[in-house]
């Protein structure tokens, strides 16, 4: 069955005591396109997180956010006694060689970046991230399983406007014929209030000149064979989404010519139904993957 594009996930979970939660939300994208939010914790496995992603999922922009609850052990401070003592030596050399006064102080040191580092921010370990990776999977899971209830949603929409469309299509067939007859019509009409005499060889000539000039058998046989076939692609599994779009466009395109050849004004009607029609399916056929 179709897949949407459209859908969102969450779990959560304890991570080393901490409380971990995963949110992951996704909307049409022509390519999968994917955006992470992570705590420094999991920073180091953000490419193991894009796989996840790209093993359940072929096209959306995806945004996953990670968030962790307080560490049960908080973050401790600690200085770089090495990199503070160099600082401290280059701005005593800088202060000699330009003959500045006053001295180096320690709000100054503090200042300097990475003297006071923060411990409890560092990677999770091996087990750790074996917890955090099966919540994100939840997660993922969930979002998988949204996408899939829009994608049938979708799906069971896009059929019974393909039903209409078939419906419409038929009728165009049906009805054809009569624009043939109408310009018959019309051409002995218009030559009675012009008095001019008719030569039935002549006339007949012309509507035939007309009947195929304006013949759109081949191109609703077409539109005909593609309905079917986004019918049959509409109920595969896996991505379809650029299939169906690019069978709308073949569709979309039989349609106008259609539109172009017939010259009865009730056709016509039905004819610009069917692109309209054509281009509501479009726009649903944007939202599958």
């Amino acid at each position: 069955m179709a897949q949407s594009m459209t859908g969102f996930g969450r779990a959560e979970g304890e991570v080393e005591g901490r409380r971990m939660t995963v949110e992951a939300k996704s909307v049409n994208h022509r390519y999968l396109d994917l955006r992470l939010d992570l705590p420094p914790e999991l920073e180091a496995y953000e490419l193991e997180i894009q796989a996840l992603i790209k093993d359940r999922l072929n096209r959306g922009r995806v945004e996953l956010k990670a968030a962790l609850g307080p560490s049960p052990n908080p973050g401790l401070l600690q200085w770089d006694p090495a990199l503070a003592k160099s600082y401290l030596a280059v701005m005593r050399q800088m202060q000699s060689e330009l003959g500045l006064s006053g001295e180096p102080d320690l709000a100054l040191l503090l200042a300097q970046k990475d003297v006071m580092i923060k411990i409890g921010n560092e990677p999770f370990s091996a087990p750790a991230w074996g917890t955090a990776k099966g919540i994100v999977q939840a997660c993922l899971s969930a979002l998988a399983k949204s996408r899939a209830g829009e994608g049938k949603s979708l799906a069971a929409d896009l059929a019974e406007r393909r039903e209409q469309l078939q419906t419409r299509i038929s009728r165009v067939r049906e009805q054809a014929p009569r624009g043939v007859e109408a310009y018959r019509e019309r051409l002995d009409r218009r030559l009675q209030e012009l008095a001019i005499a008719a030569d039935p060889i002549r006339l007949a000539q012309e509507v035939v000149l007309f009947a195929d000039r304006s013949d759109v058998s081949e191109e609703l046989t077409r539109l005909g064979t593609h309905a079917a076939k986004f019918g049959e692609i509409l109920a595969e599994a896996g991505a379809v989404g650029r299939r169906l779009d690019f069978l709308l466009q073949e569709m979309h395109r039989e349609a106008n010519t259609v539109g172009a050849k017939i010259q009865d004004a009730e056709l016509s009607q039905e004819v610009v139904e069917v692109k309209a029609e054509l281009e509501r399916m479009r726009e649903q056929v944007q939202n599958l993957e």
